[in-house]
């Protein structure tokens, strides 16, 4: 039998079910709809699933579990929102329930609130139990603590905390060292601060285990230590053309985004200075341009694949042919591509493009 077999079997009167040693107030048809969530989770009906949880908590809105559930099948659905709503129902009846507060954690992480991800995650470690449940895998209500570990240390390093981040990623690989994630992140975060044959060690053991992404960060920082990555003095952005970087790294479309970008921050300035020359107009669209390498770039690993630098550069033309027309004109093109392929080598190009930037916060 599986995990979820018959785990919220009908139950002819209210009875306590226990649950990974924790004990649950058992309401008969609470638990039948709940195994009816379960069953449909596990064939990845993850709709069907959610209307069953539904029903469980409406039947029993005080069991803190279905909604935890209900939110991970939500996460699964792509619906963070959903998701965010029950992980924090679950956490407001049970604060200290690490799975919920993992899940919140991973759901402000991917809404790009590393802040949050790193606060919520901290909680899901210090309340993870230690125990060694064996191969029990994860599942909806079960993550491992290692993956805790693995991701908070990774939210950090982000975050430029990597002795911190180190710390978790060692408690990671203390509980499984097969496990590669944390290898590749520590060898990512010491290469970072500047121990980068001590960062490839942890890479090629990363690689080793079968971490997908290893072979081609290894293949970058032998570059680097070789002293041949970089063909221009100065590289400000650590532009890198490689091909297996190149092949790794695509921008999504992300036009529609950065056309809205763009018309908001051209009114931003027009109000400012009132009607804009071209030139003007081209320079507030390469700045715009350069900022996203920046942000790309802002990596642990702090390395902007060439591949990268000529996907903005197409979807930002695209994004400012939508709003102005004068860009569908060649010659206009030609100007901002000039502008954006000059200025990116500029020893300062960081630094003016913040201060540039500031006027649209």
């Amino acid at each position: 039998m599986g995990l979820f077999d018959n785990l919220f079997g009908r139950k002819t009167n209210s009875e306590k079910i226990n649950i990974l040693g924790r004990e649950y107030e058992a309401n008969p048809d609470a638990m039948l709809y709940s195994q009816l969530g379960l069953d449909k989770y596990q064939l990845q009906d993850y709709v069907g699933s959610v209307i069953e949880f539904t029903k469980a908590i409406n039947a029993q809105p005080s069991n803190q579990n279905f909604y935890l559930m209900r939110g991970t099948a939500y996460e699964d659905l792509g619906d963070d929102d959903s998701a965010e709503k029950d992980f924090c129902k679950t956490l407001e009846m049970m604060p200290n329930e690490s799975i919920a507060a993992y899940r919140l954690g991973m759901v402000y992480y991917r809404k790009k609130n590393l802040d949050n991800a790193i606060k919520w995650l901290k909680i899901a470690f210090s309340n993870s139990s230690d125990l060694n449940l064996g191969m029990l895998k994860n599942n909806i209500i079960f993550v491992h603590k290692k993956v805790i570990a693995g991701n908070l240390g990774n939210f950090l390093i982000q975050q430029k905390k990597y002795e911190e981040g180190i710390q978790y990623l060692d408690y990671a690989i203390k509980l499984d060292s097969n496990y590669a994630n944390p290898y590749m992140n520590k060898g990512i975060a010491l290469a970072a601060i500047g121990q980068r044959e001590e960062g490839t060690k942890y890479i090629k053991k990363a690689a080793e285990l079968g971490e997908t992404k290893a072979p081609a960060a290894l293949h970058i920082l032998n570059g680097i230590l070789s002293g041949g990555v970089n063909s221009h003095q100065p590289n400000p952005l650590n532009i890198v053309d490689d091909p297996e970087m190149n092949r790794m790294h695509k921008l999504p479309n992300l036009i529609e985004d950065f056309a809205n970008d763009i018309y908001n921050n051209y009114l931003i300035m027009a109000e400012q200075q009132g009607i804009m020359s071209l030139d003007q107009l081209i320079k507030l669209i390469a700045y715009y341009s350069i900022d996203l390498l920046i942000e790309y770039r802002n990596t642990p690993i702090n390395i902007l694949p060439s591949s990268i630098v000529e996907n903005v550069k197409l979807q930002v033309l695209q994004a400012a042919q939508i709003n102005f027309d004068i860009f569908n004109k060649p010659e206009v093109k030609n100007m901002l591509f000039d502008m954006i392929d000059k200025k990116i080598w500029d020893e300062d190009i960081v630094q003016e493009t913040h201060s540039y930037m500031l006027r649209f916060e």
